[in-house]
């Protein structure tokens, strides 16, 4: 059997996955984590073994020979339960899902944890030699307008961890934005919410790099405005267009290596080009980033692709 973990909101990726499961003729099963504990309850007895109860039925969770992480979202509680309640059904989801030693994960809950951190990223893609951006990680509003004064193009800043979760628009989502004068006198907020800071680099064109296993499926982008910063935020009138594109070898030995290093089967990199001749910057890596625009407007097979490898790994 191969688990999909994913949410109740999620379409068109796990979608698509599912689609090539089935014509593969793959047993699996979709578990959306968000409807624990809600609407389903989980047991691990003697022997780590695994089970689900929903109604009368029962599934038997340790028969899973490979899982797809897809996003594992936090359940809801009742309003009147105690504040720990939701704490401890999503440690013990977690932890439940940590028995299942035996299955092949893309990606391993622990790499996967660990992959999610901003520090440990750069700090490895600089030893890999890769090209990474002055970066000053900060709770100080002075560090930050001190580190802002090194650059004339001014700095951009984002946050450690989205605050949000959805693939839908949220008003509280936050977008990697460019400090403007006006912004400096609101900057007492990194005393409670510590963020990244960057200098503004002029885009060339932005990458985003889907591995899977050893391969690898680029997608470049262009905007006709200038001056967005994060094109997730584009409207039509600044002109959005992506394209399929490769990377250098050399280049894409660094994303294997780091692939590696961090324990990662699935990755979703970003890199900025800003000069065509010279090797773009490497901006992160998200070990659950999306990618269902580069297979729908450009034909990449993604899906299938991720579907093969939890059938072969099975």
């Amino acid at each position: 059997m191969i688990l999909l973990l994913t949410h109740s909101r999620d379409f068109y990726t796990i979608d698509g996955v599912e689609h090539h499961l089935h014509r593969m003729g793959a047993e699996y099963r979709r578990l959306n984590t968000d409807h624990f504990p809600a609407e389903f309850r989980l047991s691990v007895g003697p022997g780590g073994v695994v089970w689900l109860e929903a109604g009368d039925q029962q599934l038997d969770l340790t028969a899973a020979r490979a899982c797809w992480a897809r996003r594992l979202w936090p359940g809801v509680v009742p309003p009147e339960a105690p504040l720990a309640c939701a704490q401890q059904s999503r440690a013990f989801f977690l932890e439940a899902m940590g028995q299942l030693e035996e299955a092949f994960w893309i990606n391993p809950l622990g790499a996967a944890d660990a992959a999610e951190s901003k520090l440990r990223q750069l700090a490895l893609a600089e030893r890999l030699g890769l090209r990474v951006p002055p970066t000053l990680v900060t709770s100080s509003p002075s560090e930050a307008r001190a580190f802002a004064e090194n650059f004339s193009e001014g700095v951009i800043t984002k946050l450690l961890l989205p605050t949000v979760q959805s693939m839908e628009g949220h008003p509280d989502f936050a977008y990697t934005t460019k400090i403007e004068p006006e912004h400096w006198d609101q900057l007492e907020v990194i005393r409670w919410m510590p963020q990244i800071f960057q200098p503004c680099l002029r885009r060339r064109r932005e990458f985003r790099v889907i591995v899977v296993g050893q391969d690898l499926y680029v997608g470049a982008l262009r905007l006709d405005n200038p001056h967005l910063i994060d094109w997730r935020a584009a409207q039509e009138e600044d002109g959005l267009h992506w394209e399929v594109a490769q990377l250098s070898s050399g280049l894409q030995a660094k994303v294997h290596t780091m692939m590696s290093k961090l324990g990662l089967v699935y990755g979703a990199f970003d890199f900025l080009e800003v000069e065509a001749d010279q090797e773009p910057y490497f901006l992160e890596v998200n070990q659950a980033g999306e990618w269902g625009w580069l297979e729908r407007d450009l034909g990449l097979p993604i899906a299938e692709r991720l579907a093969k490898a939890l059938v072969e790994h099975r």
